[in-house]
């Protein structure tokens, strides 16, 4: 809380904590405890080993050989993360974002989701645990999804990370579940490509967005009437992260790969009633791992209730 700890902020602290508190799923970071004193507050979590999902795609230089690392840069002593990995991640954070949509109550938007805000366990492979974290934006949703699915409000307060937030919220404070899926969908290209979601523009001048960088590869035509190319053949090869492309030779993983980026694509359209809900992005991912001979990385998950994909990309 910013200022000082007025009564009203403290009360709505502790509201904010009874709702996070009530959260129950493996793939959000659970709450620990909190305290309030004098004019603090804090919020204690479980420590992950592995650290962030940002760390590990893009980690610091290491000392030099044979010294010994400062904390913040043991981290490095991490090697890449294969392809699988790097779905099952996905999958678990898309696991974790339909939960707070569909399944909390009231259900609850995130509103910054980066790959700062993902934390990993210290396992590898399918027991690589994944959880969303930092729910210091998040947005109790009851009155954007209590009632109508595509209703959306307006917020005077903007709060997020540039490249992840979408234009409807950044631009004009459109708040709906719909933000939190454009900036998952930035994550899966950042996971993906391996690329900064920010990096300087070609020109030398200002900064150029991931998305901005895949749009020649992914669309034909513009915002206004975008034709998303659903063939994975037709992905240049040159867009998957180079730690990755002998782990994508065989057919049915590769096919997997471009789906899942074709996915992404979807989800950060300009216009949000184009982006799919996350309940169909979890079961279109679930049939991916499973088409792909990867159906451990869906143990646990019950898509039996979530509805059909027809209006996602085609896996072809």
């Amino acid at each position: 809380m910013i200022g000082e700890l007025t009564d009203p902020k403290r009360r709505q602290f502790i509201s904010e904590v009874n709702t996070l508190s009530g959260l129950n799923h493996a793939n959000l970071i659970s709450l620990v405890g909190y305290c309030v004193e004098g004019g603090h507050c804090a919020l204690v979590y479980p420590f992950f080993g592995g650290g962030s999902l940002h760390d590990r795609l893009f980690p610091k230089p290491s000392s030099e050989p044979g010294a010994d690392p400062p904390p913040e840069e043991r981290r490095c002593a991490f090697r890449p993360l294969t392809l699988q990995e790097r779905m099952s991640i996905i999958f678990q954070v898309a696991k974790g974002l339909c939960y707070l949509h569909d399944a909390a109550r009231p259900p609850i938007i995130h509103r910054d989701i980066k790959s700062n805000n993902i934390l990993l366990g210290t396992g590898s492979g399918e027991r690589l645990h994944t959880v969303v974290a930092d729910f210091g934006l998040a947005s109790i949703g009851e009155r954007v999804l209590g009632s109508a699915r595509e209703h959306v409000v307006l917020t005077s307060h903007i709060g997020g990370t540039f490249g992840y937030m979408s234009p409807e919220y950044m631009l004009k404070g459109e708040l709906s579940d719909k933000n939190d899926v454009y900036s998952f969908g930035v994550l899966v290209l950042e996971v993906l490509t391996g690329k900064q979601v920010l990096a300087p523009a070609a020109s030398g001048v200002g900064w150029q967005t991931l998305v901005d960088w895949v749009r020649p590869f992914l669309q034909v035509g513009d915002d206004n009437g975008p034709v998303v190319r659903k063939q994975g053949v037709e992905l240049p090869y040159a867009i998957l992260d180079p730690c990755l492309r002998e782990q994508a030779v065989e057919y049915p993983i590769r096919q997997m790969v471009m789906a899942t980026i074709t996915l992404a694509w979807q989800c950060v359209q300009y216009d949000y009633r184009s982006r799919p809900a996350m309940r169909d992005i979890v079961q279109y991912i679930h049939n991916l791992l499973v088409e792909a001979g990867w159906q451990r990385l869906t143990a646990m998950t019950d898509v039996s209730r979530l509805v059909n994909l027809s209006e996602l990309p085609d896996d072809e």
